[in-house]
């Protein structure tokens, strides 16, 4: 489990991998799981300068 945290990117997933390590003893898969998942879903819905708000799109400050 270690092994596979260490190897999470740091940009991307650095306070949630900084903070499953710091337990003791580590999560169990199924945690560190749902975890990640709950880090990743907020920047999916940022991606290329696109901001999803309630359902719509918008590029800069124009909502398409």
């Amino acid at each position: 489990m270690r092994q596979f945290l260490v190897g999470l990117d740091m940009d991307q997933f650095g306070t949630v991998r900084s903070n499953l390590l710091a337990m003791e003893p580590l999560p169990s898969l199924n945690k560190v799981y749902a975890a990640i998942l709950r880090e990743e879903r907020p920047q999916s819905l940022t991606r290329d300068g696109e901001q999803v708000h309630g359902g719509s799109i918008s590029v800069g400050n124009e909502p398409i």
